[in-house]
């Protein structure tokens, strides 16, 4: 077998059940960050932007997505979308980090 090279001092099939186990978590989490939603927010039309930059700070909207930016919401320039609560654009995952 193949694990026999790569882990050749190890003799007991526990190592091999746990070794196992510990690589299929790291799978499911991967994907699980890679296809969950981090938390965007929906784009809306452009047609209702001037009527946004009349009632509110400028510095509070978005002009992308034509929204107004919740408190600690950034657009992604990599995702072109505003996330909610936005902490990194993770390039292993390809999707935003944030919270939903």
């Amino acid at each position: 077998s193949v694990l026999f090279f790569v882990l050749p001092f190890i003799e007991s099939k526990i190592w091999f059940v746990l070794l196992f186990t510990a690589v299929g978590f790291m799978v499911l989490f991967f994907t699980a960050a890679w296809l969950t939603d981090p938390g965007y927010i929906k784009k809306q039309d452009k047609d209702h932007l001037f009527e946004l930059m009349v009632k509110n700070d400028p510095q509070s909207i978005c002009f992308d997505c034509c929204i107004l930016k919740p408190p600690r919401s950034k657009h992604c320039e990599l995702c072109n979308a505003c996330i909610s609560v936005y902490d990194h654009h993770c390039p292993w995952i390809n999707n935003c980090v944030g919270c939903k």
